[in-house]
């Protein structure tokens, strides 16, 4: 009885996240059309941005990675999925490291620090 009320509730939170992530891909996604928005953003919030989604990027991608390399006894469904969901964020990634150089060009890299510095749980890198 208590395992299917986890297991309900697990799955209504999973839901929360997947419509929190539509949300944000659409938001996103719109910041990214508006050129009134654009034009008017500083040097430092666009660099912030673009290193934030870099690193974020960066550390789901090194996640998936560790994932697939340390788990060889996982589900073939799931180690699919998981390859896919990689594949997807290091095209992503790719695609924001080819848009810095051009970014540089109209914003030059801020006086402060926007880059993150990501330090991997264990040492791992």
């Amino acid at each position: 009885m208590f395992d299917f009320i986890r297991k309900a509730v697990i799955a209504h939170k999973i839901d929360e996240v997947k419509a929190e992530l539509h949300r944000a891909g659409q938001a996103l996604q719109e910041l990214l059309m508006d050129a009134d928005v654009l034009e008017k953003l500083d040097a430092h919030t666009v660099w912030s941005l673009l290193h934030g989604l870099d690193a974020s990027f960066t550390v789901l991608e090194k996640t998936l990675r560790s994932t697939l390399s340390e788990n060889e006894a996982v589900h073939p469904d799931v180690r699919r999925s998981l390859r896919e969901v990689q594949a997807a964020v290091a095209a992503l990634r790719s695609s924001l490291t080819g848009l810095l150089p051009l970014v540089e060009n109209v914003y030059p890299q801020p006086a402060r620090k926007t880059q993150w510095e990501l330090v991997p749980p264990n040492g791992q890198a």
